[in-house]
């Protein structure tokens, strides 16, 4: 049985193990982000997406984790500890990754099973929830596109880029009827019996938007949680309600949107957007939430992966939603029993939601992403408990326009 899964608020830091951060960097942000309400970061511990082993963004303690014969470079492995550690002192759980996708092509099976030997034999006694792998199904129509030392910046370049998104091809055919998505799952599957047998920490994996963890591998009861990735389109809007509610969401079978909307990303996705993806995921079920910031998940400078956004990781750090998704979180830890007992309801006009409620007993929790285009007036037959998510604050009075939270409770009928 996998070990359960904490209901944490996590960052994601894809390049926060590399020698694009500084350790001062790193303590600064970790800081940060605990001072925020934090609770995790997710991060690569090895090579991070998007760049091949000797690109220079994949540095860390002077040189990348490993090279392609499989040798491990114990400087990057002291510096990546280190790192991890301070995350840990802190009270931020690592959620450590052990590679992308594609990577597996490269390497193969066994050597990846070293590699996660050596995390797990440097790691566990941080107490981490390990994720097999980033985007496992994810493709490149060349399989070397990356190799040795090229990044998506450089191909998008030379229009030798094609990244293959599995779900062109499942409008067409189903998951298991794929035989490169059957192939890979078979690879990484391997991985995770060998990954399980060594140790007890929760272990989850990553994907692409096209499926999730359950089509990943053939195993998918050796993971601790459902997981999706909604990724980084307006289009997901409807994904982050109905999947969490279509996978049945709960206690029982949890379930995380490991990457929802990247803040900034594609210059999108503001406050607004973060706000309505926390609520809407916490409400439907969710155990879980992973926030993410272009810039911060890149180490962005405007240049280096510039084709995701221009927001820099200085920009990113003076962004005020991490405080916000912080209080949100911390007023929702006193509501656990409606998170994890509760049902969830919901009111859509068309596939745009008005209203979601998750309701457990006599006590209800609603949020609704704009007021003023609620279609029905709200009950005021019980008492209210209102909450701004974009001052991060509770008030007295309901707003006329934009996003809110109501907590209601039933009031006790006294007979006789």
């Amino acid at each position: 049985m996998p070990s359960a899964i904490p209901r944490f608020l996590a960052d994601t830091w894809w390049y926060g193990l590399t020698d694009r951060l500084s350790d001062v960097e790193f303590e600064n942000l970790a800081v940060l982000r605990k001072s925020q309400g934090f609770t995790a970061v997710q991060l690569v511990m090895g090579i991070p997406p998007e760049v091949g082993p000797l690109n220079s963004a994949a540095r860390g303690g002077g040189d990348a984790a490993w090279d392609l014969a499989g040798n491990i470079n114990q400087a990057y492995v002291t510096q990546a500890v280190s790192r991890l550690t301070t995350l840990s002192r802190l009270a931020l759980q690592p959620i450590i990754y052990g590679a992308w996708g594609e990577q597996i092509d490269w390497i193969g099976t066994s050597k990846m099973e070293k590699w996660w030997g050596r995390i797990v034999d440097d790691t566990e006694h941080l107490g981490p929830i390990y994720c097999l792998t980033g985007e496992a199904d994810n493709r490149l129509r060349n399989p070397k596109a990356l190799l040795p030392d090229r990044s998506t910046d450089d191909l998008l370049q030379t229009k030798l880029l094609r990244m293959v998104p599995l779900r062109t091809l499942l409008l067409r055919t189903r998951p298991e009827d794929t035989s490169g998505l059957r192939n890979r799952a078979e690879k990484w599957g391997k991985v995770l019996n060998f990954l399980s047998s060594r140790t007890k920490q929760p272990i989850i994996c990553h994907t692409t938007p096209a499926i999730s963890s359950r089509q990943a591998t053939p195993w998918p009861e050796k993971l601790a949680a459902t997981t999706v990735q909604t990724g980084h389109d307006a289009a997901s809007r409807y994904a982050l309600l109905h999947l969490s509610l279509e996978a049945g969401a709960g206690p029982e079978r949890p379930f995380i949107n490991l990457e929802p909307w990247y803040e900034g990303i594609h210059d999108s996705f503001g406050l607004e957007d973060q706000i309505y993806a926390y609520w809407v995921s916490a409400l439907a079920g969710a155990q879980a939430f992973c926030y993410g910031a272009q810039g911060i998940w890149n180490v962005g400078d405007g240049q280096f992966l510039g084709h995701w956004g221009k927001q820099t990781f200085q920009q990113a750090q003076t962004l005020k939603t991490p405080q916000l998704l912080g209080a949100g979180h911390q007023l929702l830890a006193s509501w656990t029993p409606v998170l994890e007992k509760g049902t969830t309801t919901f009111q859509e006009d068309g596939n745009k939601l008005e209203l979601i409620t998750r309701t457990h007993g006599g006590e209800s929790i609603s949020f609704v992403p704009d007021i003023a285009r609620l279609s029905q007036a709200m009950s005021t037959d019980e008492t209210f408990q209102i909450y701004d998510p974009r001052q991060g604050r509770v008030t007295d009075q309901l707003p006329t326009v934009g996003p809110v939270v109501i907590r209601h409770r039933r009031a006790l009928r006294r007979h006789g």
